[in-house]
């Protein structure tokens, strides 16, 4: 099972003809093809894929942007009848996976982080909280375009909506929720980071990214700062990051 966590694509537009474009070209790439053909793939988006670089709520072709992922991304469900996006949980080998809509409901990543800025948007955020607590499968994981730590401090993951990731963390701990960790990418390059929770008597929270699969890895972002790294980045080449759950 693949999981495709976010510019899937490289869009970086304004128009759904060029990004339409873009999508059937990705799917002539000859070395996707029997990836596609032969392995379940499930898939967020991120900025680049959504509309343009760190596109938000306010992006004009957020609808049209859908319509056209629903498209080539054959997920079991998108967001709620009264609240669309790309969210939704499955289930796969005794694990629940919640896959996170970070881009539709955003609120502008440079706007001040206080309570009440929003990544998800209120009903997205109270499914998770009921799904989470609903949930009784051993590992719970949180799939996300952008890393949970704040490796990138000041820039466009959760690393700037710390009140709205704490707020998940604290309802964790509140309802004794287990086993739960994320998965995400972005950063252009391999990471295994660490939110310390011990002192607020949760559990610690760990975020494994795998990134790029297809473009070179940047080595501009290795100085990043989270807030534990577990291991030294991964950058020397393109890469995909394994899961194997032993229960």
């Amino acid at each position: 099972l693949m999981f495709f966590r976010g510019d899937n694509i490289y869009a970086d537009t304004g128009e759904p003809a060029a990004m339409a474009d873009l999508y059937r070209r990705q799917r002539e790439i000859d070395s996707l093809k029997p990836v596609i053909r032969s392995t379940p793939s499930l898939a967020i988006w991120d900025d680049h894929d959504f509309g343009q670089n760190d596109s938000d709520r306010t992006n004009p072709i957020r609808e049209q942007s859908l319509a056209l992922f629903k498209s080539y991304w054959a997920n079991p469900s998108y967001g709620a009848a009264n609240n669309p996006g790309v969210y939704f949980k499955y289930e796969y080998g005794g694990v629940d996976f919640f896959f996170l809509d970070g881009r539709y409901y955003r609120d502008p990543a440079d706007a001040p982080d206080v309570p009440g800025k929003t990544m998800l948007g209120t009903t997205q955020k109270q499914w998770l909280k009921d799904e989470l607590r609903a949930s009784r499968a051993p590992f719970k994981v949180l799939v996300s375009g952008g890393g949970f730590s704040k490796a990138e401090r000041g820039g466009d993951s959760w690393a700037v909506f710390t009140h709205e990731r704490d707020e998940i963390f604290e309802h964790i701990r509140t309802h004794i929720i287990g086993g739960v960790f994320g998965i995400s990418g972005d950063s252009h390059m391999g990471e295994l980071n660490c939110v310390p929770r011990s002192e607020q008597g949760a559990y610690d929270f760990y975020d494994l990214c795998s990134s790029p699969l297809a473009n070179l890895p940047d080595s501009d972002f290795v100085d990043q700062m989270p807030e534990i790294r577990i291991r030294q980045t991964y950058t020397r080449s393109v890469n995909v990051g394994l899961m194997d759950f032993s229960f």
